[in-house]
């Protein structure tokens, strides 16, 4: 595609509350699958399509 940019918008937010206790220490983007971290197969697979620059958006939710 030459010098065409492709963005791409990676949603790392929410509680991971369907997860537990898997997520009680850690972020679900960061539980391993195949022993690498979700976020590591997302930011491949969208390196792997072309998409050269990527957004990631995280939400960190403060004890109320």
């Amino acid at each position: 595609m030459g010098k065409d940019k492709l963005k791409a918008v990676i949603l790392a937010a929410g509680e991971g509350s369907r997860m537990r206790p898997l997520t009680y220490n850690r972020p679900k983007v960061m539980l391993p699958i195949a022993n690498k971290p979700i976020m590591e197969h997302l930011i491949s697979e969208t390196i792997a399509a072309g998409i050269n620059i990527v957004f990631l958006l995280s939400v960190i939710m403060m004890s109320r």
